[in-house]
């Protein structure tokens, strides 16, 4: 956050510049008590940048501020300056902000602190959770062979995805179910024909074992 909406700054470099008559007729402007409050808040909205009702708490503070700011009665110039270059960063941080959230993507939010807690958050709003459990579940197969791929997709139903390509994933899920079953029968088919073949051995070893 700019220095300039900090209080230590604006009791280090404002509030000396006011005169006795501004104190008098105006005692309390505010101004302390506002960049306290708004400290407070970056810190929170710093930590869940895209949390929707954070942002509105942090709107209102910004306004309560440059309102704080703009009624200071000011005589001296440096003061006016100050006060002046400060409801300035107040646009500043709006601006600072809103460009952030316009820099952010699906393959960076995982970066951003609180992103994918607030994006889960909203695919609830929207009810497409799915899509994000997906996201989840697949990553952690995505460099698995082709059956550990196959047994994920198989606990899921594909259907409910954002995804063009589910007649695929349901054709392939057949493919494998009938490729199991080919794979038992095929197994099956072997070991009848080996121990028939090792029957026809044992009888031929009896057979030169008579007496």
């Amino acid at each position: 956050m700019d220095v300039l909406l900090t209080e230590a700054n604006w009791k280090a470099k404002g509030l000396p510049l006011r005169s006795m008559k501004e104190k008098l007729s105006q005692s309390k402007t505010g101004i302390s008590e506002a960049l306290r409050v708004l400290a407070t808040m970056d810190k929170t909205l710093r930590a869940e940048i895209l949390n929707a009702a954070l942002v509105k708490k942090m709107d209102t503070v910004l306004k309560a501020t440059e309102t704080a700011l703009k009624k200071l009665k000011a005589e001296d110039k440096k003061l006016v300056a100050l006060r002046d270059n400060m409801v300035k960063a107040v646009a500043g941080y709006r601006k600072e902000h809103n460009d952030l959230v316009g820099r952010i993507t699906r393959d960076n939010i995982g970066s951003i602190s609180g992103g994918i807690k607030m994006l889960r958050a909203q695919a609830v709003k929207e009810f497409s959770t799915e899509n994000q459990d997906f996201v989840d579940g697949a990553t952690k197969v995505a460099n698995a062979d082709a059956v550990k791929i196959m047994a994920y997709i198989d606990t899921i139903d594909v259907s409910t995805l954002n995804i063009s390509n589910a007649g695929r994933w349901k054709t392939l899920i057949d493919e494998r179910a009938q490729w199991e079953k080919d794979v038992k029968q095929a197994l099956k088919t072997s070991l009848l024909e080996i121990r028939k073949g090792q029957g026809d051995t044992i009888d031929r070893l009896k057979a030169s074992c008579q007496l």
